[in-house]
């Protein structure tokens, strides 16, 4: 809701719950980093520790299931613990290109730690979600295709390299 003071355009919080009122803004500080060297290892180890330990609980009679809330819960003091001592010197991608990539861009942040919730989230069921989100992503980034063109795509090769036995079943 905007709510109109002259010449500008002042946004207005009128969330109902208090609680979402108070602890998430309603703006978005763009000097934050989110794709960090940090998120991915968090993220990709997470995405993978999840995977294998629902998918290993999974074959009891009375299954056990781990949600990502309680990563999000482990995580929040591994990424300050990796701020704290990553080194912050910036290394360079590649010689024939003048790109810096630094290991520790600042302090850790919330977008970082929604997007490893994200990258946890993925690994619900068994590791094939986490295959596929990662696929996705890569079409996305590294090929810079639409991510919409990145999930036809994937579904695509996937139809085609398939036999027809797996096609009918879970995947």
């Amino acid at each position: 809701m905007f709510v109109s003071t002259g010449d500008e355009k002042e946004e207005v919080n009128d969330n109902p719950i208090e609680q979402v009122r108070l602890t998430v803004p309603i703006t978005d500080d763009l000097t934050q980093p989110v794709l960090t060297f940090r998120t991915w290892v968090l993220g990709i180890l997470d995405c993978a520790i999840l995977s294998f330990v629902n998918q290993f609980f999974g074959y009891r009679q009375n299954q056990l299931f781990v949600g990502s809330v309680s990563v999000q819960i482990v995580v929040l003091p591994l990424g300050k613990l990796m701020a704290a001592t990553l080194p912050t010197r910036k290394f360079k991608i590649s010689p024939f290109s003048d790109y810096k990539l630094s290991m520790n861009p600042g302090p850790f942040n919330m977008k970082e730690h929604t997007l490893i919730t994200i990258f946890a989230s993925s690994a619900r069921g068994s590791g094939g979600c986490s295959v596929t989100i990662f696929f996705i992503l890569v079409l996305c980034c590294y090929f810079k295709l639409y991510m919409a063109i990145s999930v036809f795509f994937f579904f695509f090769l996937r139809e085609r390299s398939m036999p027809k036995k797996i096609q009918m079943g879970c995947l």
